[in-house]
């Protein structure tokens, strides 16, 4: 019986970590996502800026 009720603990602590890892990477993944929008959106800044720059020189 006290066999049984480790063997369920064990797969009960391995679910819930297995929940964690996915709550953790999701999280992560949301992170990369909006970095990547911001380093895109700074180099559409940066290209509108270089070429008002450009376009005020001629």
């Amino acid at each position: 019986m006290v066999e049984f009720l480790i063997a369920i603990g064990k797969v009960v602590l391995a679910a819930f970590a297995f929940i964690w890892v996915g709550v953790f990477l999701i999280a992560f993944l949301i992170i990369l996502s909006i970095a990547q929008d911001k380093a895109e959106q700074s180099a559409r800044d940066q290209h509108e800026r270089l070429r008002r720059e450009r376009n005020s020189r001629n």
